[in-house]
């Protein structure tokens, strides 16, 4: 639930009070991607109607999404979009990019792997 008054923070993990509850709603709906030391951790937040009201009345903004990444010193940060095509496409092309990433650091762990059989030759070198 996003609050009905804006309290600005100092420095630390949230700026204000409107983006601890916007990631309160990425931790409670437990969807999202990456690894928070290697790529960051993404979630996506598309607000109700009742969402977008209160972020209007607190003045920030009239925003349909929200991408919100945590990182690996556990600060977490937004970006807002109007409309949440927008925001799924960003989205999804950093799901895109994370799945890749992914897959070249498993692909490198294979190759890193000892086999005995397959890897015979390399016992010779």
């Amino acid at each position: 639930m996003i609050p009905a008054t804006y309290t600005k923070y100092g420095p630390g993990k949230y700026a204000n009070n409107i983006e601890e509850a916007i990631h309160e709603i990425t931790l409670d709906n437990g969807d999202g991607f990456g690894d928070v030391e290697t790529f960051g951790f993404y979630s996506l937040v598309v607000f109700d109607a009742e969402e977008r009201a209160a972020l209007l009345k607190v003045d920030y903004g009239a925003s349909a999404a929200a991408l919100v990444e945590e990182d690996s010193q556990g600060f977490v940060s937004f970006r807002f979009f109007a409309t949440e095509a927008e925001a799924r496409a960003v989205y999804d092309a950093l799901s895109d990019e994370w799945a890749d990433a992914e897959a070249e650091a498993e692909a490198e762990a294979e190759r890193d792997r000892f086999v005995p059989g397959r890897d015979a030759f390399r016992a010779g070198e």
